[in-house]
C-alpha cells in the first residue's frame, strides 16, 4: 500500500518536476575548438613545455590567461636534486612552466513512542541492515579486469592527461612525479572550464584522463584503467578505488578528526560505486580525482557546449561545472557504460584537509550530488534499466525528507511519556536504547572499519557527532542552496 501511495506521488509530480528541474543551457558560449569563448575568460595557449627525461613524446601543456613567473620554478628548483626518481624528469627544459599558470578546472528512522512507530523502527532498522550487508557482499564480489595478454591500447601513444588546479604546493609537484612514472603522452594544465574543453579539443590521445591536482598515482594506474577499455568496449569512463594519502603510516595521535572523515568517506564511496559495478554493470558517479573517458566522447561539439553552459532553476544560476556528475550523467544518456577498475594496482591516494574546511567540501559535494540527482531522476529515461542506480537516485533525492523524520523522531523519543506512548511510560535507559537504535547500522559500519583501520577508533565518536549534524544541520542547508555553486574549500572562486 505505501509503496502505491509513493508511486502515484512521484507519477503526479512527474511532468512539474521535469519541467522545473531540466537541464538549461544557452548557446553563444562555446564556439569552436578554435576560437575564444565568449562569456568566459579566454583560453589562450602556452606552452608546449616539453620534459626531457620523460618519455620522447610526453609534453607537458598549460592552457591560461595568466601570465605570472616564479612559483613553479622555484618547486622544481628545489625538488629536482633532492626528490629521486621520476622528480629528475623536471629539467632546465621547463623554465616556461609558470606557478599561476596552473590553475583548477573543480536513515532510516526509528519510531519508538507508539505501537506503530515502534513496528515502522523495526522495518526500518532491519533495511538499513540488508542495505549495509548487500553493498559490503556485493562489493566484494565485484572482481577487477585483468591486464589484457595483448594489450592494444599504451599509455605512452594513447592517453592524454589534463590536470585541473588553481595553486602550486609541494604537493603538486608529487602529484606530477606520480603521472610520469606512468608515462602518459601528454600532460595538460587546465584552470578555468573553458580552458577545460579547449584542452580536450588539443589532447591528441585516444585516451583523456582527468586528474585534480592532489592525487597520487601507482605505477601501473594508467594500464590498469586502460585495461577496462580494452575489455568492455561499450565503456566509455573508467575510475577506480581511492583511499586517504599517507593516513596509514602516520601514528594514530597525529592524525586530525578532519583526515579520519575523509578516510572514512573514501572507504563508504569504494563500497558503494564497486557494488554498483557489481549489482548494476554501471556506476552513480565517476570521481573527478581520476578518471579515463574515451575521446570521441569528450570531443564532441554538443558535449563541450553542454558541459560550459550548465545552469540551475529554468537558467537562473549558471553551474560551475562539476566534471564527476556531469561526464557520468553525460554517459548513462548516451549509451555509455561506466565502469569501476577495483584492482588494488589502480588504486589511488588523495590529500585530505586537516582543518574545518572539510565541511565546506561536504556541502559542495552535497549541492553537486543533489542537483545531479534530480536532474537524473527526471530527464534520464536510461537510468530505469539499472535499478540499483534507479533505487540510490531516488533515496538521494528524497533523503532530506527522511533526514526530517529522523529528527523528528528524536524529538518524540526524549519527549516520550505515559501519556504519548501505548506501551507505557518510557523509562530514561530505554530512550537511550531507542536513539542508540537509530545510528546502530551506522555504528557497526563505522566499528568495522575501526577494526581494519585502528588508528581510526579513536575518532569513532567525533564520526557519530558528524553524521548527526550532517543530517540535520549540513544537508538540509545544503539542500536549501543548491543554487551555490562556489568552491568553499579553496581561498577564490574556481573554474569559472
Amino acid at each position: 500500500m505505501k509503496l502505491n501511495v509513493l508511486c502515484a506521488a512521484l507519477l503526479a509530480a512527474l511532468p512539474a518536476a521535469v519541467s522545473a528541474w531540466r537541464v538549461e543551457t544557452r548557446h553563444g558560449d562555446y564556439t569552436g575548438p578554435n576560437d575564444k569563448f565568449s562569456g568566459c575568460i579566454d583560453a589562450e595557449f602556452v606552452g608546449p613545455i616539453k620534459v626531457s627525461d620523460l618519455h620522447p613524446s610526453c609534453f607537458f601543456i598549460a592552457f591560461s590567461e595568466l601570465n605570472c613567473q616564479g612559483e613553479i620554478e622555484s618547486y622544481i628548483t628545489e625538488n629536482k636534486e633532492t626528490e629521486a626518481g621520476p622528480s629528475q624528469s623536471f629539467s632546465e627544459d621547463n623554465e616556461n612552466v609558470t606557478g599561476e599558470d596552473l590553475g583548477l578546472v573543480t536513515v532510516c528512522t526509528w519510531f519508538a513512542s507508539n505501537r506503530r512507530t515502534s513496528r515502522e523502527a523495526d522495518t526500518d532498522r532491519i533495511s538499513d541492515l540488508i542495505g549495509t550487508i548487500v553493498r559490503r557482499y556485493a562489493s566484494r564480489r565485484c572482481q577487477p579486469t585483468p591486464l589484457p595478454g595483448h594489450p592494444t591500447i599504451f599509455p605512452e601513444s594513447h592517453v592524454s592527461v589534463i590536470v585541473a588546479t588553481i595553486d602550486v604546493s609541494h604537493e603538486l609537484i608529487a602529484t606530477f612525479q606520480t603521472m610520469i612514472a606512468n608515462h602518459p603522452k601528454e600532460i595538460l594544465i587546465v584552470t578555468t572550464a573553458a580552458q577545460m574543453a579547449h584542452g580536450i579539443q588539443y589532447a591528441s590521445g585516444e585516451i583523456i584522463v582527468l586528474a585534480d591536482d592532489d592525487v597520487f598515482w601507482p605505477s601501473a594506474c594508467l594500464r590498469y584503467l586502460l585495461a577496462v577499455f580494452e575489455q568492455y568496449p561499450t565503456v566509455g569512463g573508467v575510475s577506480s578505488l581511492q583511499k586517504a594519502h599517507g593516513l596509514e603510516s602516520c601514528q594514530s595521535g597525529i592524525v586530525t578528526m578532519w583526515e579520519a572523515f575523509m578516510a572514512r568517506r573514501l572507504d563508504e564511496r569504494n563500497v558503494r560505486i564497486s557494488s554498483s559495478t557489481y549489482l548494476d554493470g554501471c556506476v552513480n558517479i565517476l570521481s573527478g580525482r581520476t578518471t579515463a573517458y574515451r575521446s570521441v566522447i569528450l570531443k564532441e561539439e554538443t558535449f563541450l557546449h553542454a558541459f560550459t553552459n550548465e545552469y540551475w532553476l529554468f537558467g537562473r544560476y549558471y553551474q560551475v561545472p562539476g566534471d564527476d556528475q556531469f561526464i557520468t550523467r553525460w554517459l548513462l544518456n548516451h549509451d555509455w557504460n561506466s565502469h569501476i577498475q577495483t584492482a588494488p594496482q589502480a588504486l589511488i591516494s588523495t590529500a585530505s584537509l586537516k582543518n574545518y574546511r572539510h565541511i565546506y567540501q561536504i556541502l559542495r559535494w552535497t549541492r553537486n550530488t543533489k542537483r545531479s540527482n534530480i536532474k537524473r531522476l527526471f530527464t534520464s529515461r536510461r537510468m530505469w534499466k539499472f535499478p540499483y542506480l534507479s533505487y540510490t537516485t531516488i533515496l538521494s533525492v528524497f533523503h532530506p525528507i527522511l533526514d526530517i523524520w529522523k529528527l523528528s523522531a528524536i524529538v518524540r523519543i526524549l519527549s516520550a511519556d505515559s501519556a504519548t506512548t501505548q506501551l507505557g511510560p518510557m523509562s530514561c535507559p530505554t530512550k537511550y536504547l531507542a536513539l542508540l537504535g537509530i545510528w546502530f547500522p551506522r555504528f557497526i559500519e563505522h566499528l568495522l572499519y575501526g577494526l581494519q583501520h585502528p588508528w581510526w577508533l579513536r575518532h569513532i565518536w567525533a564520526q557519530m557527532l558528524k553524521d548527526l549534524l550532517q543530517a540535520i544541520v549540513l544537508t538540509p542547508y545544503a539542500v536549501a542552496t543548491l543554487h551555490n555553486g562556489s568552491w568553499g574549500s579553496r581561498d577564490i572562486e574556481v573554474f569559472a
